[in-house]
């Protein structure tokens, strides 16, 4: 019952994440801000317009994953280079394989590094 309470709550935290706290809707552009944690100094801003069922259906895919409806997807080739910044590399599946012979495997959470 627990994990269905945390689940009906991500759509709430993201919506008023995406509506509140990093994103400004003008018009039909979004501008996003990138700012510093430590001292919220202002590291770059992009603009680019705002399609809202693009947002939408990326927001539920992520949901479908969150929710177990689907399996991860692995970084496309050319992005490899986040995969040394991940704290899940040492039990990936995918690091070592060519993109085209990746798919993806259930990780036993006991596994993952904390």
């Amino acid at each position: 019952m627990e994990n269905k309470c945390v689940l009906m709550i991500i759509p709430l935290i993201l919506k008023n994440w995406l509506h509140k706290k990093s994103i400004c809707l003008v018009d039909s552009h979004v501008l996003s801000r990138y700012e510093f944690q430590k001292d919220q100094s202002l590291l770059g801003e992009v603009e680019f317009a705002y399609d809202h069922d693009w947002l939408k259906s990326r927001i539920q895919g992520c949901l479908e994953f969150w929710k177990g409806e689907r399996e991860a997807s692995y970084i496309p080739d050319e992005e490899r280079w986040k995969c040394k910044y991940c704290q899940f590399a040492s039990v990936c599946p995918a690091i070592g394989k060519p993109e085209s012979s990746r798919s993806p495997l259930k990780i036993n959470p006991d596994s993952i590094p904390s």
